[in-house]
């Protein structure tokens, strides 16, 4: 019956799930699985009254349940009641003060509660306890760099991969830390190194490719995000940033037909960014009525993004819709904006 959910679960069917886990507690009425299970559903569909139903009936025989009282602590946060998860939480990290997951959630509850400080000590403890941990130290660094701790990320990381040098997680994070400092040579090789770790990884391809972005070398973007769609055809980051890409590098047909292709995609999502990329496919590809009407939605969701703007403004331009055109134009390069394309719109502007 575990097979069988996990399968309903990748295949997210909810009701089959509902099914196994009732099947589950009549079958084995004394083990605690299906009712924590049925309690998780209620939990992921936002019914907070029957979860915590279910979880009473299992704390009435099992007061210190560690995976009831794990739910009752999600059900908490979830409803924003950051105290009463917390002291949830306290409890169970007394009560078995060698895990590294009590106070990796402590951290994080205390960092959703803005304790910067403590949430940093608490995911200190839970590195300390389990030192392979990427979900920690991924947390812990980017703790650190919100607050400001550069260096001290820095030299955490650098430490980390002299004692480890095959730690492919702390590549990553240096290398976004780099990335950050725009320090992009650094960044670059960082991601390189992670890579020779981990040469189909994801997440250390998108970093090197928008270091390559920013370095202007588009052709090497490019490149690695059909990489990642290779081995993540549904990768909505590289789905939007290799259709922008071949739509403002490339104007050979083969090339606006993929970017085509690509922005389809990105249409049947409601994100600004995926659909102004979208937008932007179809002006490239000359659809400029098309693209008005993609645009248009994207501005009003997001108005003050200056290349949304821009891209509008294009678009209304080319169109013969001069007013319009204006109007964007001028919101597009009324502030000191540096984005791909700014210097067209002022010059576009000017003529107008």
């Amino acid at each position: 019956m575990r097979a069988k959910f996990e399968l309903l679960a990748r295949k997210s069917d909810i009701e089959g799930m509902g099914a196994i886990t009732r099947l589950m507690q009549e079958s084995a009425p004394d083990s605690e699985d299906g009712f924590i299970w049925e309690a998780r559903l209620s939990l992921a569909k936002g019914d907070y009254v029957t979860a915590n139903e279910i979880l009473d009936k299992v704390l009435q025989k099992n007061p210190d349940s560690t995976a009831a009282l794990l739910v009752k602590s999600d059900i908490l946060a979830r409803q924003n009641d950051l105290e009463g998860a917390i002291n949830v939480v306290a409890r169970l990290k007394k009560a078995d003060p060698d895990s590294a997951e009590m106070p990796f959630r402590m951290g994080r509850l205390l960092s959703a509660k803005g304790d910067l400080t403590s949430a940093a000590l608490e995911y200190e403890e839970a590195l300390s306890k389990e030192p392979g941990s990427s979900s920690v130290l991924t947390e812990l660094i980017e703790l650190e760099l919100k607050q400001g701790l550069t260096d001290k990320a820095e030299q955490r990381l650098l430490k980390i991969l002299e004692e480890n040098p095959e730690n492919k997680t702390a590549y990553y994070l240096l290398g976004n830390l780099y990335s950050a400092k725009k320090d992009l040579g650094a960044a670059a090789q960082a991601y390189e190194n992670g890579l020779k770790l981990q040469p189909d990884d994801t997440s250390l391809l998108i970093g090197l490719a928008g270091i390559r972005e920013k370095q202007q070398d588009y052709e090497a973007a490019i490149a690695l995000y059909e990489k990642v769609l290779e081995k993540q055809p549904g990768n909505a980051v590289s789905v939007n940033n290799l259709a922008a890409l071949l739509a403002d590098n490339r104007s050979d047909e083969a090339s606006l037909a993929k970017a085509a292709e690509l922005s389809a995609l990105l249409e049947r999502t409601s994100h600004p960014a995926f659909l102004d990329t979208a937008g932007w496919v179809y002006y490239r590809k000359g659809d400029y009525d098309k693209a008005v009407e993609i645009l248009k939605g994207v501005v009003e969701k997001a108005p003050r993004v200056p290349v949304f703007q821009y891209h509008l403004g294009m678009a209304y331009y080319k169109q013969g819709n001069k007013a319009a055109a204006k109007a964007h134009l001028v919101k597009a390069t009324e502030g000191d904006y540096n984005y791909p394309g700014v210097e067209e719109a002022r010059a576009t502007l000017d003529t107008l």
